[in-house]
């Protein structure tokens, strides 16, 4: 938490600093039209640098599952496999963007970013005596996995239409590398076999997780959004869709010896993610403007 709060700060910083910034530029001069004429293609593209940051939902899609225990009555083998909690716990991503305008209503953009992505799943493990049904013992573990990557999206962008609000619609494809993970886990057991039923709540385990995820993230994201001019600036908002190329476990190391493995019985199935991220930004542009349509020089 204490790095996730320098993150944002750092954040805020950097927000009001161009919000500011943008403020300075250069302010509309005559003979624009005469003088953009006279300008080649190269020399009337237009970049922009911002900052953007914003929250996400994430889903762990699973393919092959797997398990430390398996279960003795077959129509119980069911309760072997983890249930994933959807699009439930939000993480958080931070970064900046440089854009290039090179034709009309179309750019280019690279958004470097550190991004959080977090998930839950639940694992059930039951005991129920044969001699007396009555008694049984259930316990519940859910899994709240964090990940944290630096990624590279790649994006092209094209604006529907100009004026003050320009609505785009974007896509692309993005890289990233696995800085660290952690997961914690809460544990309830429902203890009918000590003279009644007995709920139990306890923290059961926190440890990385780094060695069960593979470093590399690669996938494809797309999105909408729109754009408001603001003096010189631009303040964005947008709504985009991830979804994971591969999966991000690494089964050479599912059984490897830990916590969750011997502790709490738990191994990763192979999953792979997909995420919808809400982004803020404001952007300023890298050469002057002088026209209120934001044509760039």
């Amino acid at each position: 938490m204490p790095n996730d709060k320098k993150v944002l700060l750092s954040f805020l910083t950097g927000l009001v600093i161009i919000f500011l910034s943008g403020d300075l530029q250069a302010q509309p001069k005559p003979g624009y039209s005469q003088l953009k004429k006279s300008k080649g293609q190269m020399e009337t593209t237009q970049w922009w640098l911002a900052v953007r940051g914003g929250v996400n939902l994430s889903s762990a899609e699973a393919g092959n599952t797997y398990a430390v225990l398996s279960y003795t009555q077959p129509d119980m083998a069911t309760r072997n496999q983890a249930t994933y909690h959807s699009f439930r716990n939000p993480g958080t991503a931070f970064g900046f963007l440089l854009g290039c305008e090179f034709a009309d209503r179309w750019s280019i953009l690279v958004m470097p970013s550190y991004i959080t992505y977090i998930f839950a799943y639940k694992n059930t493990f039951s005991w129920q005596s044969t001699a007396n049904p009555e008694m049984s013992v259930i316990q519940e573990d859910v899994h709240r996995q964090r990940m944290h990557y630096l990624e590279m999206p790649l994006l092209l962008r094209y604006e529907l239409k100009k004026g003050k609000i320009k609505p785009f619609i974007q896509g692309g494809a993005f890289a990233g590398r696995l800085t660290k993970s952690i997961r914690d886990v809460e544990t309830s057991t429902l203890d009918g076999v000590s003279g009644g039923e007995a709920l139990l709540m306890t923290n059961a385990y926190s440890g990385s997780t780094d060695k069960y995820l593979i470093k590399s993230h690669l996938g494809w994201l797309a999105g909408a959004g729109a754009m408001y001019n603001l003096g010189n600036a631009r303040l964005g908002l947008e709504l985009n869709f991830r979804q994971s190329f591969h999966r991000l476990n690494n089964p050479s190391t599912r059984y490897a010896d830990s916590g969750f493995t011997t502790g709490l019985l738990d191994v990763m199935d192979d999953f792979s993610l997909r995420n919808l991220e809400l982004a803020i930004s404001c952007m300023i542009p890298l050469k002057f403007i002088t026209s209120k349509d934001y044509v760039p020089l």
